[in-house]
């Protein structure tokens, strides 16, 4: 079984939710400034 590949998907789905979390918390910054 290719338990390694669950856990690189794991892996790689956290790093793109905490990138959409910076953003948004980047995005919600900026517009609080203007």
């Amino acid at each position: 079984p290719h338990s390694g590949d669950g856990a690189w998907f794991i892996w790689l789905a956290g790093i793109k939710m905490l990138e959409a979390a910076v953003t948004s918390r980047a995005l919600a910054k900026i517009n609080s400034i203007k």
